[in-house]
């Protein structure tokens, strides 16, 4: 069984579940919705399903392309502690190349010391070169190629210290005082980068752990595809005026369905104030960057996330033409999503 027939197959075993008879709307021409579901005992008595992937990561095929750069380093002597290089889909052999060098360059200078050291490749094919310091209780150095000006993005547990007085170095000589915040963007996850927590009472450093995919990726993977599934929906409501449903089916085991909520309605922010006294940071709000808008995407009335163990999650659209009730059958059993949709502002 293919992979799309299987994700089609367990959307409609989820669809019969509650009560929901599938037919596919072969009276409709060109890309439409996969299925129209109804069930005459429930609100809504009738609805588009659309089916889409939460597609594998491909993780594996990331790691086994950068193998071999991997297996051929030798870690600098005198180190101790443990290193992440966190690689994604568009990682070029020369940035893994790069990022590799300069650690072997830098990490000695630090050896005998508690200190993290983070090394960034922002985006691909771009040499410029920027460098942070962290005054933290841990202190950690950073050094970006390729961020052109922009905020400086870091990888999966990078720059964790997000309050700490920092120092942002420009190769001119020139520097920035602020703190982390104002120089680091969590939100977008760079090309690659390496983290290295260097502790002389840990184990020797003897070899770099490479990870791939990524929980931004996951996120990123799903705005498109939920974009497509509001245009088929709006498709088929031409033909007949209703709600739209998009069923994400993953490959992977795990989706984790904070991205998910991400995708639909922005990432978390959280306001943070306060210049000459200690930092005071505000009630945490999603973001602009969210599908789910007052004028676009209003033909999804929800999204559901239907893992392969474990409840469904359910995501409701507050500007949908037409809102599906939390409390509806179609929702039977599933989660909805941990989100105060009185958070969701606009600009």
């Amino acid at each position: 069984m293919s992979e799309r027939i299987e994700e089609e197959a367990r959307a409609q075993a989820w669809l019969r579940e509650r009560g929901y008879a599938t037919e596919r709307p072969t009276w409709l021409v060109g890309d439409n919705p996969d299925f129209w579901a109804s069930n005459a005992s429930a609100v809504p008595s009738g609805l588009w399903v659309e089916v889409k992937s939460a597609n594998k990561t491909g993780s594996l095929a990331v790691l086994d392309e950068h193998y071999e750069a991997f297996d051929e380093f030798s870690v600098p002597s005198g180190l101790h502690g443990y290193a992440t290089f966190h690689l994604s889909h568009g990682t070029s052999r020369s940035s893994v190349e790069r990022l590799l060098k300069r650690f072997s360059t830098e990490a000695p200078k630090y050896a005998g010391q508690k200190h993290t050291l983070t090394f960034v490749q922002q985006v691909g094919n771009k040499s410029d070169l920027r460098r942070l310091e962290i005054h933290a209780d841990i202190p950690e150095s950073l050094w970006v190629f390729g961020s052109e000006g922009a905020k400086l993005r870091v990888p999966h547990q990078g720059a964790k210290a997000s309050v700490a007085p920092a120092t942002l170095l420009f190769n001119s000589g020139e520097s920035q005082a602020g703190r982390t915040y104002n120089f680091v963007e969590w939100s977008i996850d760079p090309e690659c980068g390496l983290v290295v927590r260097l502790d002389p009472s840990d184990r020797p450093l003897e070899s770099i752990v490479p990870m791939a995919g990524g929980h931004v990726a996951t996120r990123e993977k799903t705005i498109p595809a939920l974009k497509k599934a509001n245009s088929q929906i709006k498709a088929g409501c031409v033909h007949r005026d209703a709600a739209g449903l998009v069923v994400l089916v993953p490959q992977d085991w795990h989706v984790e369905p904070l991205m998910v909520q991400a995708a639909c309605y922005g990432v978390l922010q959280v306001p943070i104030g306060g210049r000459d006294a200690e930092p005071v940071t505000g009630q945490m709000y999603h973001g602009h960057d969210g599908l789910f808008r007052s004028n676009k995407n209003t033909h999804l009335s929800a999204v559901v996330l239907l893992p392969r163990e474990g409840s469904a999650t359910f995501f409701p659209n507050p500007h949908a033409l037409h809102p599906i009730a939390d409390d509806a059958a179609i929702f039977e059993g599933a989660t909805r999503a941990a989100v105060d949709l009185g958070d969701t502002t606009e600009t």
